[in-house]
């Protein structure tokens, strides 16, 4: 964007490196941009924070973190490009619709969360069949993440209640407060019709702050 600044902070993968490895990175990185936005011309009350997929788990958990960092400056926005927000229902309607539509797979959804978390994907069938939250955390976090809130057209089955308390220890992290078409802005002559339709909006709403 012309008179802005980007900066992409590089952070450590999974498996390699678990959770909360990338946020931790991306945290600083972020803490560290804010306090010194003067050294590369920003204006510290117009500092907006991005991220899709993956990378849009990482801006909203940064962001909340933030928001109770008084010494330091407020953040303007943040931009959640089709973030990963929730681990724990994979049987909700659009996982359900898209489970087969590339590039990413539902499978693979749950897949890539495990290695974030334990850099093993050993209980990925609990994952996907619902068994991992306990009832009572599920009822909980229903608040929000509820098929109640989603319009009926958009349910097409039920969903599995079981859930086992072990795997759940092993997967609970990712429950607390805390992939990409964006990314591929032609790159290797790889591109999606909509890829500039939607960094459009986003640099029209940043503008617009």
């Amino acid at each position: 964007m012309q008179g802005e600044c980007k900066e992409t902070p590089g952070y450590r993968l999974a498996p390699e490196h678990k959770y909360p490895a990338a946020y931790e990175d991306c945290l600083n990185a972020t803490i560290h941009f804010m306090k010194n936005a003067e050294h590369y011309g920003v204006d510290p009350a117009n500092i907006t924070v991005c991220g899709d997929s993956a990378g849009g788990n990482l801006a909203a958990a940064v962001s909340q973190t933030l928001a109770g960092r008084s010494e330091l400056p407020s953040l303007r926005a943040q931009v959640l490009i089709y973030p990963g927000l929730q681990a724990l229902d994979f049987n909700l309607p659009s996982y359900q619709q898209n489970r087969g539509v590339p590039p990413l797979f539902r499978e693979c959804a749950a897949f890539c969360m495990l290695q974030y978390l334990d850099g093993h994907a050993l209980h990925m069938q609990e994952v996907l069949e619902g068994s991992h939250i306990p009832m009572d955390i599920k009822l909980n976090y229903g608040k929000w993440v509820n098929p109640d809130h989603i319009p009926q057209k958009f349910k097409v089955r039920g969903y599995k209640l079981d859930c086992s308390t072990e795997i759940y220890e092993i997967v609970k992290r990712f429950c607390e407060p805390n992939h990409g078409i964006i990314s591929l802005y032609d790159y290797c002559g790889l591109s999606f019709p909509s890829r500039k339709r939607g960094l459009g909006r986003i640099v029209k709403f940043i503008k617009g702050l």
